[in-house]
């Protein structure tokens, strides 16, 4: 990740999910069933729940349709 914003954003999302699954390899983090960017979304999504917040909070905050 970078300290200031990007001037262009990137080209596509795979770009931020390969940016994401380099940093989980560098750091020896294995042995998840998701990969990549959506770890980090199932991962706050996790501890919103176990923080209390309910399910629409957490839909609404991920920007879920349903």
């Amino acid at each position: 990740m970078r300290t200031l914003a990007p001037h262009v954003g990137f080209a596509s999302g795979c770009a931020i999910t390969m940016i994401a699954k380099q940093a989980l390899e560098r750091a020896g983090i294995d042995g998840y069933a998701h990969h990549g960017a959506h770890l980090f979304r199932h991962s706050l999504a996790t501890d919103l729940l176990r923080s209390g917040a309910s399910f629409a909070e957490i839909g609404q905050l991920l920007r879920h349709r349903s």
